[in-house]
């Protein structure tokens, strides 16, 4: 089974990603790994947050 990704989890990788960062426990190299991770699932949070507020308007729109 696959496991996908919800906007909890990578709210939480997100968290995690800035936490390592801010507390210096990173070379410079794996800072920047994690910063590319974090766009990806920076991207990918907005793209489910607009998928939401669309549900929304339609749910409203049939009220």
């Amino acid at each position: 089974m696959k496991n996908k990704l919800s906007i909890e989890k990578a709210l939480g990788e997100l968290d995690e990603i800035s936490s390592k960062v801010e507390l210096e426990e990173t070379t410079l190299s794996e800072s920047i790994e994690m910063c590319e991770k974090a766009r990806i699932l920076i991207k990918f949070c907005e793209e489910e947050i607009s998928k939401a507020k669309q549900k929304i308007t339609e749910l409203e729109l049939d009220y």
